[in-house]
């Protein structure tokens, strides 16, 4: 098993999968609104470690940040009555 070749110090790389935690960023901006996690459908940016996945899965979510920051107005509305 390839595993057990694996010694200290080795990187483990995989490819991107669907529902991985990824940062999506708008530049050149950098403030909250242009930062924010989706769940992955394309090649986006990946979190590397734990704490970064965690940061992104609970801070940065795209349904965490509905409000701006500037104004306290919804990001999101309705376009059609339903």
């Amino acid at each position: 098993m390839l595993a057990d070749d694996l010694i200290e110090g080795d990187i483990v790389e995989r490819h991107l999968e669907d529902d991985d935690i990824v940062l999506f960023i708008r530049q050149p901006s950098l403030h909250k609104m242009s930062v924010m996690s989706h769940r992955a459908k394309m090649n986006m940016h990946l979190p590397q470690t734990e704490v970064a996945h965690a940061e992104a899965a609970t801070l940065m979510a795209a349904s965490q940040n509905l409000i701006t920051s500037r104004n306290d107005e919804p990001l999101v509305a309705a376009t059609q009555d339903s």
